[in-house]
């Protein structure tokens, strides 16, 4: 197939030649281009063997990486979730003590009030 791709570049037929290397690559992904036809058709290199190995060793330590960081990711939205409860129910406990500060106020107000005319019909 790579003789033909090049049979193809000396009789000028740029089209046909990049087909043969597309299907050349396809099926076999490490071939290789030793005579560097693709930049002439117009085609990345393709990836030799070795180039093919470093990408799947970076992709897996990706993966790796990622499978590594997928609990801390959990307990950083669990932390998350917990600080905003805290925070609710933080403003909960103040609204609940002013309402309470009001309600005393107003029944310290209210026993004041009683314990005022009480005196005022003593006298």
């Amino acid at each position: 197939m790579y003789a033909s791709a090049e049979q193809f570049i000396r009789e000028q037929d740029k089209a046909a030649a990049q087909a043969q290397l597309m299907i050349l690559w396809r099926n076999a992904l490490y071939y290789g281009d030793p005579a560097d036809l693709a930049q002439i058709v117009s085609l990345p290199p393709p990836m030799n063997y070795e180039q093919a190995l470093a990408q799947q060793a970076q992709e897996q330590a990706l993966a790796e990486q990622q499978a590594r960081l997928k609990p801390l990711r959990k307990r950083s939205i669990i932390s998350i979730s917990l600080t905003i409860v805290s925070i609710v129910l933080s403003m909960i406990a103040v609204i609940a003590a002013l309402h309470l500060s009001l309600i005393l106020i107003i029944i310290a107000s209210i026993v004041g009030l009683g314990a005022g005319a009480a005196i005022l019909q003593h006298y």
